[in-house]
């Protein structure tokens, strides 16, 4: 097999190429951090150290608890049905109390306070401890270790200024403190209020009261936790990304001067999620002057090098990054609950127009089977063609006229809404390939008939089962809200992200901007100014630095060819090996003149297979269209060139 191969190489000097396979000088994904390390997942191990301010979510919400100063939590205790407890935080708002002594609680009575019936809370958990109370007023309430005794709901009548309100616990243990809190309230006004809570060492609100004016008591706010902010959906790691407000990580083992001093060459990429484009916001420099490559000059992708200046063509403002602002309104007789009123000759209409729709939070969780329309009483023009539909199981804090997207939401089904041109008419089904449960519903409705100034509808229903059949699973005291879905137009940037790539090759002194993995500038530029290591996220030591979330940072000593940066603006990984595919294996017969090239493939894909004599131009291609082998493809051919040539380069590229 040696000498075969000694006799190949006496008539051939054979190389192979497929898309990039360079390792990079660092990789970081953001993925599993701590502490202020951030990780090179590459093979270098360049690890960088971030500021503080840089974060990844994954965190303790944050407490909004405030209430006024004569709605104290102390007058929900007080014994006195006029006045009452406001909490401005409203959803998930409560109080902890800790009673002259120790018991076990039985009962709940609860007492509706003066005004706004939407204020009133409509569910509670309620924990207990025997830990001293660590938690401030207005805070969390978790400085403490808790157990939950029990967990529902209840009904509070409309009624102002009422008792009457039992709630009975099963219950046997003794605690000296009580956390409890209202997860939810009856509509969408600005706070949670209740004027009397009273526990009891018996059911049905009999036997001893447990609390008094004089108890230990503070006004608390269990914020959801903040999940992680999420990754590129494009990227190899989506999960977590992370969020930088003009901060930087700083690179200490990646030094820059041979790109500024030698014939050095770069390329930098990264997934960016901008939220603010205007004047300077710097992604790649280093600690003086030298390369500094971003966004510059309000909204464009930027190279420069301390002088030689250059912005890409596209200006990205004219991509739809940034969330607009809701442009939700209504008129108060045509409000969301007109939509779910159940009378067809009342409507919901809502200015916005376009993807304007609604929140919906139904009494019990359910499995949506079929969704039927009305339609409303004018205008043709203004009925919706087309509709989304969103579930969440988390708590809704979108605000009423609002973008209606500070949950996260899983999209349930999408189609075309034909309606008739019949006025107040109903009848028009849709049926939802669904088996999940939610507790909350989002319904946009992105398109209307016509040119009118608003979308329209007169009743929304979510039916158990298809056809409209089985259960209605909306009610008119369903807590419901306006939205207007305004934000990135996924089908131009990915939900907001963009892929932005910068290259260098110094001894040509060539330049290229990428964005999305397509050319969005290219042309001569000189080696930069400056000295020192690399930063991600500012300039000539952090300054000007970027605002907005950043994932799946690369960095080379190399400028990496076009075709890997599009793939990797498509979801290849940069990591040789974890590379969709490589050459692995390439012989020659001279009797047959014959090559049969094997490389790494993927089941169900097709391969293109090219050549080259000169190592510039890859024009020539043996197969456009090879089918996959398994996790190996293997495929045999005539020598294009002849037995004369001397020199040839292969690459295969994947369809």
């Amino acid at each position: 097999m040696n000498n075969y191969l000694q006799l190949i190489a006496s008539f051939f000097i054979i190389e192979c190429g497929i898309c990039e396979t360079i390792d990079p000088l660092a990789y970081y994904d953001f993925e599993n951090e701590e502490a202020n390390i951030v990780r090179d997942k590459g093979p270098l191990g360049n690890d960088g150290i971030k500021d503080n301010e840089i974060t990844y979510g994954a965190g303790p919400g944050v407490s909004n608890s405030s209430y006024p100063a004569n709605e104290s939590p102390a007058q929900g205790i007080d014994g006195d049905i006029e006045t009452k407890y406001l909490n401005f935080a409203r959803l998930n708002t409560g109080i902890i109390v800790s009673p002259q002594d120790s018991s076990i609680i039985k009962s709940i009575s609860l007492s509706t306070a003066n005004d706004a019936v939407d204020r009133d809370p409509t569910s509670f958990i309620i924990f207990g401890t025997n830990e001293a109370i660590n938690s401030v007023d207005n805070g969390n309430g978790t400085e403490e270790s808790w157990t939950e005794i029990e967990s529902g709901s209840f009904d509070l009548p409309n009624s102002r200024n009422t008792s009457g309100t039992i709630v009975n616990l099963e219950n046997n243990i003794e605690y000296e403190s009580y956390k409890i809190i209202f997860p939810t309230v009856k509509g969408n006004g600005n706070s949670m209020q209740i004027a009397e809570i009273q526990f009891y060492t018996e059911e049905n609100a009999d036997g001893d009261e447990i609390l008094s004016p004089s108890d230990f008591v503070i006004g608390i706010h269990t914020a959801p936790d903040i999940p992680a902010f999420k990754g590129a959906p494009l990227g190899g790691s989506p999960d977590t990304a992370a969020s930088f407000n003009n901060n930087k990580i700083d690179v200490p083992d990646i030094n820059l001067d041979n790109v500024i001093n030698g014939d050095g060459s770069y390329t930098f990429a990264a997934w960016i999620k901008p939220t603010d484009l205007n004047g300077e916001k710097f992604i790649f420099g280093q600690t003086n002057q030298g390369i500094h490559n971003g966004i510059r000059n309000n909204a464009y992708l930027h190279q420069a090098h301390w002088g030689a200046d250059t912005n890409g063509s596209t200006n990205l403002n004219e991509l739809g990054l940034l969330p607009q602002s809701s442009a939700s309104n209504y008129p108060a007789n045509e409000s969301p609950n007109e939509a779910i009123d159940g009378n067809i000759s009342s409507k919901y209409l809502n200015f916005a127009k376009i993807n304007a729709g609604i929140i919906v939070t139904p009494q019990s969780p359910s499995i949506i089977a079929s969704i039927s329309f009305a339609t409303a009483n004018d205008a043709i023009e203004r009925d919706p063609t087309s509709f989304l539909l969103y579930g969440t199981t988390e708590q809704i804090k979108s605000s009423n006229n609002s973008s209606g997207d500070r949950e996260d939401w899983s999209l349930i089904a999408l189609g075309e809404l034909n309606l008739p041109d019949e006025r107040n008419t109903t009848g028009t089904v849709v049926n939802i390939d669904n088996q999940t449960e939610y507790t909350s519903y989002r319904l946009i409705f992105p398109t209307v008939k016509g040119n009118g100034n608003s979308m329209q509808i007169a009743e929304i229903q979510f039916h158990s089962e298809n056809e409209g059949e089985g259960d209605n699973i909306l009610s008119s005291s369903d807590p419901i809200i306006a939205i207007h879905a305004v934000g990135p137009n996924a089908e131009t940037n990915r939900d907001g992200w963009i892929h932005a790539a910068w290259t260098y090759d110094g001894p040509t002194d060539t330049a290229k901007i990428y964005l999305n993995g397509k050319i969005d500038w290219q042309g001569s530029k000189r080696a930069p100014n400056g000295s020192g290591n690399l930063i991600i996220g500012g300039r000539n030591g952090g300054e000007r630095g970027f605002v907005g979330l950043i994932d799946e940072v690369v960095v080379w000593d190399v400028e990496i060819r076009e075709e890997k940066i599009a793939q990797i603006a498509e979801g290849s990984s940069p990591i040789r090996n974890i590379l969709p595919f490589q050459i692995t294996e390439i012989t020659y017969s001279k009797e047959n003149r014959e090559f049969e090239l094997t490389w790494d493939s993927k089941t169900g894909k097709t391969y293109s297979l090219f050549y080259n004599i000169n190592l510039d131009e890859w024009e020539s291609d043996i197969d456009d269209s090879i089918d996959s082998g398994g996790e190996t493809t293997t495929y045999r051919f005539e020598n294009p060139e002849g037995p004369e040539i001397k020199r040839i380069f292969f690459r295969v590229i994947e369809n």
